[in-house]
């Protein structure tokens, strides 16, 4: 269990970290341009970079917290063992797109491999920016299993009552 706290709080502060790192780039970009007159040609790729990072980092907390946007009225609607189990299929919809995207992103690492970035040619590949998308699908797989043997226990065992199912799930 605190193997697992430590690794969660690692994703969390490396988020953290781009996205501090991306508003001190884009502020730097913002000052220079505008205050100086003289703007570094690699702030507004960085920041850009920088944001896919952070939607991958991102959505996989979202992922670990269960915080993603849910139109659920319908959902709400049905009985608790039946949103449990839509809930269970919705999660095995989730792996499998995150196994596509995953082997479609080593694709694309592959191809970009020494592709440089524009404006910053020595430092920065665009496998460099690529690689967002296997190291965040595969935090989302991780999250999404790990979240998976509490589910089944609320859908196959004897939880006393709807809220508590859903609360061992995540839910609200």
């Amino acid at each position: 269990m605190m193997l697992r706290k430590r690794f969660d709080e690692l994703i969390e502060n490396a988020a953290t970290a781009v996205f501090v790192f991306m508003f001190i780039v884009t502020a730097l970009q913002v000052i220079l341009r505008f205050v100086f007159q003289r703007p570094l040609m690699w702030t507004e790729e960085a920041a850009r970079f920088l944001y896919v990072w952070l939607t991958f980092l991102g959505a996989a907390v979202i992922m670990r917290d269960n915080e993603h946007i849910t139109i659920d009225f319908l959902v709400k609607r049905l009985p608790s063992k039946l949103q449990l189990a839509l809930s269970l299929c919705i999660q095995g919809a989730i792996i499998v797109y995150a196994v596509v995207v995953f082997m479609g992103s080593l694709i694309m690492i592959r191809i970009n491999w020494d592709a440089p970035a524009s404006t910053m040619p020595n430092v920065v590949t665009m496998a460099h920016v690529y690689l967002a998308l296997p190291v965040g699908m595969t935090l989302i797989i991780y999250y999404v299993l790990r979240s998976l043997p509490a589910q089944v226990r609320a859908l196959f065992g004897k939880t006393p009552s709807k809220a508590a199912r859903l609360e061992e799930v995540g839910g609200r």
